[in-house]
């Protein structure tokens, strides 16, 4: 499990969020029950269809554009802006998957212990 702070600059919400980071999904996903709870807005709609590693599927009907910021294992925290497709019934509040684990270069470091770090600027 991670923890991530997801702002919204245009509603001046922010709030904590947990999730799974995942490598094995495209894209960021967050429950679209959680996202109203906490009081995102979404600012585009969409009509994607995604496929799960199981072979499910699902139509992300709302995009969010936030601000998250993780903190890695070795302590570093960075903030940037991802974009997170709204899901239903996913079993996660959020899912970091691979826009964020490219765009930010992250990686693990310790296999064993499951941990990952930023890579060096």
């Amino acid at each position: 499990m991670i923890t991530a702070t997801l702002a919204q600059n245009e509603t001046g919400t922010v709030k904590a969020h947990s999730g799974l980071m995942d490598s094995g999904a495209d894209c960021n996903f967050l429950d679209e029950f959680e996202a109203r709870k906490s009081g995102f807005v979404s600012l585009s709609k969409c009509e994607q269809d995604f496929i799960t590693f199981d072979g499910n599927k699902f139509r992300a009907e709302n995009a969010y554009d936030l601000d998250c910021s993780v903190t890695d294992d070795r302590g570093e925290t960075r903030t940037f802006q991802q974009r997170f497709y709204g899901c239903k019934n996913s079993g996660y509040h959020m899912v970091l998957g691979m826009d964020f684990l490219q765009a930010k270069e992250a990686g693990y470091y310790d296999w064993v212990k499951k941990r990952w770090a930023y890579a060096s600027k």
